[in-house]
């Protein structure tokens, strides 16, 4: 069974509210102490059992209301031959049952033994206990680092290890997997050259031989007619021995890998051996450029000199250009232009994204540096009429605004509709004229003209209620209004006990009364001395607070 205390209530903040009820007596205000996670706050208090604390606490944090009654002096002292007053005994009956209550909760929060014998630590954290000795002390979290650091630092630093040679060995594999590819290449290009050279020779002396029996015509017709021929068929022999040669290097296909090794432009789309090429070199025929597989996310204005225009493929996101906003994969056309073959049209260089609706811009502003992406906004992005739309909140930041038009008015005084900056509410009868102050996730109030045509201010953050804005021309009125003993209002009351002005007092500690007469009537709310009250039964005047 929760254990309910007797002389304290700890309530969970919301980040927004303000005021915090308890219900549990006390016998003056001093005796109240508030605090926010254990450190004593200001208060203000609202009525006899609900303070205010000025600025929300945060969200979570645990603020406490505890009755602390003082313990160093008794709270009556007796004297020979004075009235045994029934209140004297209640109130010192009253100081020792809180007296005795605040102890017992004391005990009931502390560390005890259940019925079973097991200490309870109630689910709290425990600390400033020292180093364990004996097998069954209790180890502490600090205990436990110091004495199991190095073991923990040695087991990372052998996995630190392992792991550094398992990259070593793969990127040694990785560098003779990409030797062996460049050496096969240089070997085939070079035997389809040295095909193509002889099939050319080939074809130069059979043209020559085509002459030769030509000059012979006169001769035989016939020996020239089957020259020709033979002519013909040796130059679509070279051909053929060309294409075979290209088809065979075509033919290689390259080990996938990392890095920038095998970054290459497609010579065609339907190409599967020579599919790379090393970036920045020109194009090959119906070349696209997929600079996912290129450095190009990383590239510098140096890097482009004298590359024309690019068009290619890349991610905007993290994964690629890193466009602020841009996730992954947000894949779109990059482009890049840089005619200019050295720095002297630095600023001439720049790229640009296109990625459906959204377009981006940067350009050089030295030769390793490029600006900030910019938007390129267009009509996807906004429409004037999805602005200053009625009913909807528009924010500003330092705006002012002021008529164009100023008011035809001599002065503040002058009555009826001028020109002047108007908020209004529409014409519902049931309507008020009012004006909402907002603090954003703090605390908000209305202000301005109700239906009774009086101007107030509340609601929102300051609860259900409204207040008249008092002011000279209705002072008079709304004093007058003021019942006796509300909230404002000033009394002569008397109370047992020495209080300087400024000291507040709980309306049931007090009794209305005067000079030369004391009452057996208590007032409600919490009042603050005007005046001073010394040992006996005087009275002075006190005001109602709260």
């Amino acid at each position: 069974m929760a254990y309910t205390p007797y002389s304290y209530v700890q309530l969970k903040a919301d980040g927004a509210t303000t005021n915090f009820p308890f219900n549990f007596p006390y016998l003056d205000t001093a005796h109240i102490q508030v605090s926010v996670d254990t450190v004593v706050t200001a208060f203000t208090w609202v009525d006899s059992y609900t303070i205010k604390i000025a600025s929300a606490p945060v969200a979570g944090s645990v603020v406490e209301i505890r009755r602390i009654t003082p313990k160093d002096s008794a709270i009556v002292s007796f004297q020979d031959g004075s009235t045994l007053l029934e209140a004297d005994l209640d109130l010192m009956v009253t100081y020792n049952l809180y007296c005795a209550q605040e102890a017992y909760d004391g005990t009931q929060a502390s560390i005890h033994l259940t019925a079973d014998g097991v200490w309870d630590g109630q689910g709290v954290r425990a600390t400033d206990f020292a180093d364990p000795v004996d097998e069954q002390d209790l180890m502490t979290l600090n205990y436990m680092n110091v004495n199991f650091k190095n073991t923990m630092l040695a087991i990372e630093q052998d996995s630190i290890d392992k792991t550094t040679a398992i990259r070593t060995a793969a990127n040694s594999d990785l560098e003779a997997i990409h030797t062996t590819a460049v050496n096969d290449l240089n070997t085939i290009t070079q035997a389809a050259e040295a095909a193509t050279s002889a099939s050319q020779t080939a074809a130069k002396t059979s043209e020559t031989n085509a002459a030769n029996s030509a000059a012979a015509a006169s001769a035989s017709e016939t020996a020239c007619a089957a020259s020709q021929t033979a002519a013909k068929t040796s130059e679509t022999n070279a051909a053929t021995s060309e294409q075979q040669a290209a088809g065979y290097a075509a033919s290689l296909k390259l080990p996938a890998a990392t890095g920038e090794a095998l970054q290459a432009l497609r010579q065609n789309s339907t190409e599967t051996g020579l599919e790379y090429f090393p970036s920045h070199l020109a194009h090959g025929l119906g070349a696209v450029v997929d600079f996912r597989s290129t450095t190009m996310a990383a590239a510098t204005p140096a890097d482009l000199y004298g590359t024309g225009t690019q068009v290619g493929f890349i991610s905007g996101g993290p994964a690629g250009l890193a466009i602020p906003g841009l996730g992954d994969p947000t894949y779109g056309v990059l482009v890049n232009h840089a005619q200019w073959k050295d720095s002297s049209a630095l600023t001439a260089i720049c790229q640009e994204f296109s990625s459906g609706t959204e377009r981006f811009f940067r350009y050089a502003t030295a030769a390793t540096t490029w600006s900030g992406w910019l938007t390129v906004y267009n009509s996807a992005h906004f429409a004037i009429a999805d602005y200053l739309k009625a009913g909807e909140t528009h924010d500003t930041t330092g705006m002012r605004f002021a008529s164009g038009n100023p008011p035809a008015i001599a002065n503040i005084t002058s009555s009826g509709a001028a020109n002047a900056l108007t908020i209004g509410n529409g014409s519902n009868d049931y309507a008020s004229a009012v004006m909402a102050f907002i603090r954003e996730g703090q605390y908000a109030c209305y202000l301005g003209i109700d239906t009774d045509n009086v101007f107030k201010v509340g609601g929102w953050s300051m609860g259900d209620v409204s207040y008249p804005i008092i002011h000279a021309g209705n002072l008079g009125a709304y004093t007058g209004q003021l019942a006796v003993g509300a909230v404002g209002t000033y009394a002569f009351m008397w109370a047992n006990g020495n209080y300087a002005p400024g000291t507040l007092l709980a309306g049931s500690a007090i009794y209305y009364g005067s000079y030369n007469y004391q009452s057996s009537v208590t007032a409600s709310g919490t009042w603050m001395v005007c005046g001073y009250l010394s040992s006996g039964y005087k009275a002075t005047v006190m005001l109602r607070v709260a």
